[in-house]
């Protein structure tokens, strides 16, 4: 994938003007630590933009779903969410 780290996973969704917005899980090779890496693709999915991922909720919760269908997230990372989403439930 790159000369930084290993691609586990992948989750990928088309958004405005033939851009794609990509969740990865990432092993890096220096340290051997997994990361979630999420980064915006213009030209098809083929120029990585060094900028911020700025998209809508609704494509947000798109990649979350395609991150998750693709296991792009640890079993951890997943049980941690839910605590955080039961614990504000009642703030929402």
């Amino acid at each position: 994938m790159s000369k930084y780290a290993d691609n586990l996973a992948e989750a990928i969704i088309d958004i405005d003007n033939n851009d794609k917005a990509k969740a990865e899980r990432l092993i890096i090779k220096a340290t051997g630590e997994t990361e979630i890496r999420f980064s915006w693709w213009t030209q098809g999915g083929t120029h990585f933009q060094h900028a911020p991922l700025d998209m809508s909720e609704d494509n947000w919760l798109c990649l979350f779903e395609a991150a998750f269908e693709n296991k792009v997230f640890s079993d951890e990372f997943i049980k941690g969410l839910k605590k955080m989403i039961q614990k504000y439930n009642n703030h929402f």
